[in-house]
């Protein structure tokens, strides 16, 4: 099976994390079945289903601009996943999304919450309810 799934190149490492018939795929990037009119989908969520034949399918795409790498917390392994992503580079606010249908839960807050020093294909660290962020010469902490 081969499937054009990105615009362009992926250049940060995937998140995946279970859904019911398959495993869930996000990675940072315009996805090739993203809606065209949205210029800021830079968040890409596929759904991978296995079986006779597998399947491969855009889920959703996230709106933010940037260029960070996108992790998963979940409750307990596998239920309420929300998919975190730093806006770097770009808008430079944390962003989360309901795993399985892409509704935005966080949007990185208001004009003056931007953080500072983020660069391209960051990953924030999830530990202890609390979501880390480095960045030039400081670390932003968010509870979760």
């Amino acid at each position: 099976m081969a499937e054009i799934v990105a615009k362009n190149a992926i250049r940060t490492a995937p998140a995946a994390y279970p859904a019911a018939d398959g495993v869930f795929v996000a990675f940072q990037g315009a996805g090739a079945q993203c809606p065209k009119s949205a210029s800021d989908n830079d968040l890409t969520v596929l759904k991978l289903r296995a079986g006779a034949p597998p399947g491969i399918a855009t889920a959703w795409c996230g709106v933010l601009r940037g260029a960070g790498a996108p992790i998963v917390t979940t409750t307990d392994g596998h239920s309420d996943p929300i998919v975190w992503i730093v806006g770097a580079e770009g808008d430079n606010r944390l962003h989360g999304f309901k795993g399985d249908i892409g509704e935005p839960l966080f949007t990185g807050g208001g004009p003056a919450e931007a953080m500072a020093g983020v660069r391209r294909f960051q990953t924030l660290i999830a530990a202890e309810d609390r979501l880390y962020v480095a960045a030039d010469g400081r670390v932003y902490a968010f509870g979760f």
